[in-house]
């Protein structure tokens, strides 16, 4: 047993977190601690501390979605400044972006089903895209990747959030 070098509480030797005030405490060791599952904290402050800190990392969801909808409708408005003929690819264009601000705004409410839905729904168009022209597969192929590096973390964010509103009952905390 040690102490909570936060709030001074009796800490377990192998807890990650403390049980009161929910931070993390150190293990004693001198090697990287390696913890099989998230620990809860059981005080209200505790909880509370553990949920702003899930909600922040959450937030990268939104801003990611929203970063996507931008460059969507940027992109839209720079195929139909190139040639006025692209205007059925600018409307497709478009639409998409004005579809991933609706995610945006979805991800401030739920960010695990809005980031997935981002995910899914990107991973698709670029498919159908190398489909059509598989010369596209490379174009963009390091913000593909940047993208859905950040939409899988949202994901991951996601799941941590849902999964501690769940154990302690709680819709919003």
């Amino acid at each position: 047993m040690s102490l909570c070098p936060h709030c001074g509480v009796t800490v377990e030797e192998t807890a990650a977190f403390c049980p009161s005030c929910g931070k993390a405490v150190s293990s004693g060791s001198t090697g990287p601690r390696v913890v099989e599952r998230e620990e809860l904290a059981s005080t209200e402050a505790g909880i509370k501390l553990q949920a702003e800190g899930l909600r922040k990392e959450a937030h990268k969801a939104f801003v990611c979605l929203l970063v996507v909808a931008i460059l969507q409708l940027v992109a839209a408005a720079i195929f139909y400044a190139l040639s006025p003929a692209l205007l059925q690819v600018s409307v497709v264009v478009g639409i998409i972006g004005v579809l991933f601000f609706g995610l945006a705004f979805w991800a401030r409410r739920s960010p695990f089903p809005a980031a997935i839905t981002g995910l899914v729904i990107l991973v698709t168009l670029w498919a159908l895209d190398a489909i059509a022209d598989p010369a596209t597969v490379a174009q963009g192929l390091l913000v593909k990747i940047i993208i859905i590096v950040v939409l899988v973390r949202a994901i991951q964010a996601g799941a941590r959030y849902r999964r501690l509103m769940q154990e302690t009952g709680t819709e919003h905390v």
